[in-house]
């Protein structure tokens, strides 16, 4: 008796069913739990239902977060845990991946996808959630470690010899984070290199020697209060920034572009500073010192001056009128050399004192000096504000205040003891600020409490 179906055709059918046999029995051996061959850091999960793959997850990340990185640059270490700069493993987004091997796209493609898995392992990518804020903070913390500005070639204004520049070093954190990320979503090394620029200095030895010989064109100091260490620091870094800085002819300084922003990556430290007539703290406290300074020298340097702004209240370590004050982005100095060659800037800290010096080719035999053309006080205005915790005519001073001034600053030039010249460099107004009496409701004669 003939068969309906010949061999081969029996033999292509069950071909044919033997994918859609072993995907139906895969369905329902391992409807709960994952395809054999899927691992997780070493640690296998195939075959576990999902509670127990959830366990050995949570195990497994949770030693992932608290493993310390090291990283190093030079031979500096820094030791930090995953879980410290804000990244955690998502457990369940792990899961979800874990399980959905094998479940996804035609019958054909799912039965390969298991093979493929219990025949060659399938290892998973660790799924990082990241605070931004904290990992931001953490690299913060570490570029006020790492980050070194370029010191630029100088010249010892006391001596006239030239000081060599140095390099400096900036951390990417960006790049590193970068890094990081890819070693956590795979076994970890262990240590990982920062990812460190070098920055070259604006001005070198070879193009200060360029210039031949210079000479001191306008000199400035002013005091400061070493014990204030905040701000001491803050003037360090200002000055050391602005040092050794090469002004071309014809060229403008930007007090703000040079010395940049004052932010904690850049060393800035929280000291006093004036805004709006009131001492506050901020980063950089202290700054607008080394801009007076350089704002005064550069007066008796003969620079042209173009943009200067005069505080809101009277400095205590320059004389009215020669105060510059800077807030980066919006209040800058501006200083033109409108000489005929290259002018070098020197900057340091020295004796308690922001000294700041002007060389350059002495192209002129004229001699500068500063007058103050107008002084006009302005007085204390007087508020009285009612105070029902006092007595009828009694009062009480809250505050002082301060006389306010109106001051402009002229430039002398003179040659052999007479002068030739002058021109207005600087006009200024300083507001006053007002005595505060606080008094009782009704009048009387007046007591002192």
């Amino acid at each position: 008796r003939k068969s309906l179906f010949p061999l081969p055709v029996v033999g292509l059918l069950l071909l044919a069913f033997l994918p859609v046999c072993l995907f139906l029995s895969l369905k329902y051996h391992f409807q709960d739990r994952l395809i054999p061959g899927v691992n997780f850091r070493g640690h296998s999960l195939g075959g576990l239902p999902l509670t127990d793959a959830g366990v050995v997850i949570e195990e497994v990340a949770s030693q992932l977060e608290t493993t310390p990185v090291h990283f190093y640059h030079g031979d500096q270490t820094w030791e930090v845990m995953p879980r410290e700069m804000g990244i955690e493993v998502n457990r369940k987004a792990l899961l979800e991946m874990a399980y959905k091997i094998g479940r996804q796209g035609s019958p054909y493609q799912q039965v390969q996808e298991c093979w493929q898995a219990w025949r060659r392992g399938r290892e998973l990518e660790a799924i990082m959630v990241v605070d931004d804020g904290e990992w931001e903070r953490y690299f913060l913390g570490l570029a006020q470690e790492v980050n070194k500005r370029p010191q630029n070639a100088t010249v010892d204004p006391d001596t006239m010899l030239i000081l060599p520049e140095c390099q400096g070093l900036q951390l990417d954190e960006g790049a590193t984070f970068k890094v990081l990320l890819e070693e956590l979503k795979n076994p970890l090394t262990g240590r990982l290199a920062l990812e460190v620029r070098k920055i070259e200095a604006a001005t070198t030895k070879k193009m200060i020697a360029s210039l031949g010989e210079l000479s001191i064109l306008g000199r400035a100091a002013t005091p400061f209060d070493p014990r204030d260490e905040n701000r001491t620091v803050n003037l360090r870094v200002a000055a050391a920034a602005l040092d050794g800085s090469l002004i071309k002819k014809g060229e403008v300084l930007s007090f703000n572009t040079v010395v940049g922003p004052r932010e904690p990556e850049y060393g800035y430290l929280k000291a006093p500073e004036i805004i709006a007539q009131e001492l506050v703290t901020g980063f950089g406290g202290g700054v607008c010192q080394v801009s007076s300074t350089l704002f005064h020298a550069s007066l008796l340097a003969g620079m042209h001056v173009a943009e200067r702004h005069g505080h809101s209240r009277p400095s205590t370590y320059i004389l009215l009128g020669l105060d510059a004050a800077v807030a980066y982005d919006y209040l800058d100095l501006k200083l033109m050399n409108k000489g005929l060659t290259p002018l070098l800037l020197t900057a340091r800290l020295r004796d308690n004192q922001v000294e700041v010096a002007i060389l350059g080719k002495k192209w002129g035999i004229e001699e500068i000096h500063l007058r103050e053309k107008e002084r006009v006080e302005i007085p204390i205005p007087r508020e009285e504000v009612l105070d029902p915790t006092l007595l009828p005519g009694e009062y009480l001073q809250e505050e002082a205040g301060a006389p306010g001034y109106r001051v402009t600053i002229e430039r002398v030039y003179s040659l052999e003891g007479r002068e030739i010249r002058r021109e207005t460099v600087s006009k200024s107004y300083y507001a006053p600020r007002p005595r505060i009496i606080r008094t009782g409701v009704l009048e009387a004669s007046p007591r002192t409490r």
